[in-house]
Order: structure tokens, then sequence, then C-alpha cells
């Protein structure tokens, strides 16, 4: 066993553990400093506990992440993907993507939920539609889009030609009345 400085620091949370097709494997930690920057820290430290990738990337101040993963290098590029929202909410906004490059500067692709073609197939098609209307008239007039949903990434899946992010929709119980556990 080693120990891993940095990993239960106060404002710092744990986001993903991943071991490598390299053997080595990766930590991903965010930082959630409420007057600062937003940053996502990733580390690479192979087998014997050594670090081999201290990667620190930027998070726009009106976003917080809210889960993630790290692909598992099957190909030579890593990628962190997972759900983004506003303040301290567990729904997500949308999802983010940012492509690992210690050396160079790294832009975090953030994608609301209303953008994509298909996530809201699961609804009444004329409440997707409203859904939508309203996301494109608040983005048009500078605002976050105000659709919100519990998602959580589950795997992020390795092709030849790029990623895939899988994730769940989900729509949590609620055990709160008194008849939640009677048979």
């Amino acid at each position: 066993p080693k120990v891993l400085p940095g990993l239960f620091n106060k404002d710092i949370s744990l986001l993903d553990i991943r071991t490598n097709q390299n053997q080595s494997f990766n930590v991903l930690l965010v930082e959630r400093r409420i007057k600062e920057k937003k940053r996502l820290i990733l580390r690479t430290f192979d087998q014997e506990g050594n670090l081999l990738i201290d990667d620190i990337i930027e998070i726009e101040p009106q976003y917080s992440i809210i889960s993630a993963l790290t692909s598992s290098l099957e190909r030579e590029e890593m990628i962190i993907a997972g759900t983004y929202g506003e303040g301290n909410s567990r729904q997500a906004m949308g999802f983010f993507s940012v492509i690992v490059d210690p050396f160079n500067e790294q832009v975090v692709t953030y994608t609301d939920f209303c953008s994509l073609g298909h996530f809201l197939d699961f609804m009444n098609p004329k409440r997707a539609t409203k859904i939508k209307t309203k996301a494109q008239k608040d983005k048009s007039s500078g605002q976050l889009p105000d659709y919100r949903a519990y998602v959580v990434p589950l795997r992020i899946e390795e092709h030849p030609n790029g990623f895939y992010l899988l994730a769940e929709n989900y729509f949590p119980s609620d055990t709160s009345t008194p008849y939640a556990y009677a048979n």
C-alpha cells in the first residue's frame, strides 16, 4: 500500500479513480471554491503510486462539476467527461468534456441537455418542444437554460474515431411517505 497525497483536502471532492490500459491509474478531483476559480485536478500515477501527470483544468465560474469520469487510455488521448450544473444543485444542466493535454491550454466543452437531439425523447412531444423553445430563448438572452435533470455518467467507451459517454437519466424516489416501507 502507498498513501497518495492531496486527495482529501478541504474543498476537494473525489470524482473518479480509474485504472488505465498501461497499468497506471487516474485520480480525478474537483476543487470547489466559492469565491475562487473552480478546477478539475487530474493526477495519473504508475503502479507504485509515483506521480506521472498532475494536470489542472479551469472550470468556468458559472458552472460546477457534479460528476465526471476519465477514459482508460485505450487510445493515445485521454478524455474527461461528465455532468455540470449551477451552484450547489445535484441536478445537471448538461454534459461537459475536455481532452487532457497537460502541456497546452485545455478547452472544456459544455453542452446543455436541450441542445442534444434526442435527450428529451422520453417526454411527451409537446412538453419537449416547450422545454427546447424555452432553452433557446434563455440562451439567446444570455442566460443559462433552466432545464435540469438527474443524470449520472456510467462509462466512457473508447473507439478508434472517438469516445462515447454512457449516462443514465433517473428520477429519485421519495421515500418520505409513511407507506414507503409497508408490505
